[in-house]
């Protein structure tokens, strides 16, 4: 940008000016602030002041100014390349987008099971996961209940309790069709929360739901590990799976040490 051998007076001046014209293209071309432009005849006052080494301090400018531009063409390469990343999504999947395409293709995925009528405004991938857990509890919980109480000694009995217990919460409704595992979900529904913490309330809901699904899955799998083989537990656990596959719970489970049937 500039030479930096020894300068005389007259080349310092010129120096001034093109440090002075570079700042005016910084700002033009990047939608800079004019402060910049200011900050360095501030500096340059100084330096006059303090009589500096104006070879020095122009040398200084100019690594500052090369540093500035470098910096202002990396964000807007940055930025090309998004707008790309995006327009290439746009062209793929459409004015959704990726995120919304994902929630398209979960929506497909698990439109077979009940959608519970909790609140017109609950997101549908809860709906629908409470509504087969409503499902697995009506068509299969007892029988695997019993099925594991009879396989299983007494020391089990307090882990299938607490499994029942929670299942109970996610299919029982004292008001009206909200399970009592919902009902502080629909609450802050009601109540219209910032969208972030009923984001995360909705996604403790869906957590608990999967760690609840796993814990069956695994006590039905440590009872496969004995000898046992019903038709009816079976299909149970085929249910299960399939359900943790289709709402992409299949690695939402609790750490090793907290999981009610340890294998």
């Amino acid at each position: 940008m500039f030479r930096k051998n020894k300068l005389n007076q007259m080349e310092e001046q010129k120096a001034l000016e093109k440090i002075r014209q570079e700042y005016d293209h910084l700002i033009t071309s990047y939608m800079k602030p004019m402060a910049l432009k200011l900050e360095f005849e501030e500096r340059y006052s100084q330096a006059l002041r303090m009589r500096m080494d104006m070879e020095h301090f122009i040398n200084g400018e100019i690594i500052m100014l090369q540093e500035l531009f470098k910096r202002e063409e990396k964000r807007v390469d940055k930025e090309e390349q998004e707008a790309q990343t995006r327009e290439a999504r746009h062209a793929k999947y459409g004015k959704q987008g990726y995120s919304g395409k994902v929630e398209e293709d979960l929506n497909k995925q698990i439109e077979k099971y009940t959608c519970l009528k909790i609140h017109h405004h609950a997101a549908n991938e809860i709906c629908r996961l409470f509504g087969a857990i409503k499902e697995f509890e009506t068509q299969f919980w007892r029988g695997v209940e019993a099925f594991l109480a009879n396989i299983f000694p007494s020391e089990r009995n307090a882990a299938l309790a607490q499994m029942d217990q929670t299942l109970w919460q996610c299919t029982y409704c004292r008001n009206g069709n909200v399970p009592i595992a919902l009902e502080r979900y629909v609450m802050m529904l009601d109540s219209r929360e910032l969208y972030g913490d009923l984001l995360q309330e909705s996604q403790s809901c869906i957590k608990e739901a999967a760690f609840l699904l796993h814990d069956i899955k695994n006590a039905i799998e440590a009872s496969n590990d004995l000898h046992f083989d019903d038709e009816r537990v079976s299909i149970a656990y085929d249910m299960i799976i399939t359900v943790l596959t289709d709402f992409r719970l299949r690695d939402i489970k609790k750490q090793k040490g907290e999981r009610l049937w340890q294998k």
